[in-house]
C-alpha cells in the first residue's frame, strides 16, 4: 500500500512514477526488476521511492490495483451485454482486450505492456492480479450484473473461486497470445475451449440410485 506521501504528490508526478514502473515491470521478470531504472525513468531520488513504497512488490501490487476500476467497468458492461452470463462476459472481455491491442487504440500501449508484464511473470501474476483487484470488492460490484441462476453454486466461496479461475486463465491466455510466434489465434482458440470446458463441467451424470 503506498504511503500518504505518495498520494500527496501532484497527479502528474504520480503518473510518471507509475508509467516508469509499468515500463520496467514489462521489460524483465519481477525478480530482475531494477528500482534504479524505475527511479531514473521517474526522475526521483532513490530515497524518495522508499518514502512512497515499502519495496518493489508494494509498487507492483499498487500498479495492478490502478487498473481495478477500469477492469470492473469493462466487466460490468460485458455482463450487461451478455445477459448476466459470467462465462460469456469473460469471453467478451478477452476479445475486447485482444482487439484493443491489435487495433492500437489509445490504451493499447498500456495494454501491451500489461500483457508483457503478465507474460514475464506467468507463475506469479494471476494470484497477484487477483489480490490487487480486491476480489470481495469486485464481486460486490459485479453481482448485481450477474444472472446467478446460470451458475451451479453449492458453497459461499464458489463464486469467488470461479472468478479467480477465469481471471487466471484469461490473463495467461492473453499473455501467451501476445508472446506466440504463431500469433494470437491458437491461444484464443485454446482459451475458448477452456472456458467452455469450465462452463459445462467434466463430471459425468451419476445414475440415480433406488
Amino acid at each position: 500500500m503506498p504511503t500518504d506521501t505518495f498520494f500527496r504528490l501532484p497527479q502528474e508526478k504520480r503518473a510518471k512514477l507509475l508509467d516508469a514502473a509499468l515500463e520496467e515491470f514489462s521489460r524483465v521478470p519481477f525478480a530482475q526488476v531494477s528500482i534504479n531504472k524505475i527511479i531514473q525513468g521517474a526522475g526521483i531520488p532513490r530515497g524518495s521511492f522508499y518514502m512512497y513504497f515499502a519495496d518493489k512488490e508494494d509498487l507492483f501490487r499498487h500498479l495492478l490495483g490502478t487498473y481495478r476500476q477500469r477492469l470492473c467497468q469493462l466487466a460490468c458492461q460485458a455482463l450487461d451485454d451478455c445477459g448476466g452470463d459470467l462465462f460469456a462476459a469473460f469471453v467478451q472481455i478477452y476479445g475486447h482486450m485482444e482487439q484493443a491491442a491489435a487495433e492500437k487504440r489509445s490504451c493499447a500501449e498500456d495494454s501491451t505492456r500489461l500483457l508483457a508484464m503478465f507474460r514475464l511473470n506467468a507463475p506469479l501474476s494471476p494470484n497477484l492480479l487477483f489480490q490487487a483487484i480486491q476480489p470481495e470488492e469486485l464481486l460486490t460490484q459485479l453481482i448485481p450484473h450477474m444472472d446467478l441462476r446460470l451458475l451451479s453454486l453449492t458453497a459461499d466461496s464458489d463464486l469467488s473461486d470461479v472468478l479467480h479461475i477465469l481471471t487466471g486463465i484469461t490473463v495467461s491466455s492473453l499473455a501467451a497470445g501476445a508472446a506466440s510466434d504463431a500469433g494470437p489465434e491458437p491461444a484464443r482458440q485454446h482459451y475458448l475451449h477452456t472456458v467452455q470446458l469450465l462452463k459445462r463441467g467434466m463430471a459425468a451424470p451419476q445414475p440415480i440410485s433406488h
